[in-house]
């Protein structure tokens, strides 16, 4: 008998863990939306970004590799 109530106890905690876990999976992805926006009553980018349509990006052009597998067009 105190193996079941041990058992039941053990499952309620990982049901609470997984209830909790999903809780905080749901709630922080509303933290990363804006991250790396910028614009209207948004905070400004850090140095070295500008703010280009509405996100913060680097003026700096990337630069296409030497050697690829993809079938790149200059």
């Amino acid at each position: 008998m105190q193996n079941t109530s041990r058992m039941r106890i053990k499952q309620l905690i990982v049901i609470v863990l997984v209830i909790v876990i999903l809780y905080a999976t749901c709630t922080v992805t509303d933290r990363f939306v804006d991250a790396g926006r910028c614009g209207v009553d948004l905070p400004p980018c850090a140095n070295g970004l500008r703010c280009m349509n509405g996100y913060c990006k680097s003026d700096i052009a990337p630069v296409i590799p030497r050697f690829s597998d993809l079938p790149i067009m200059p």
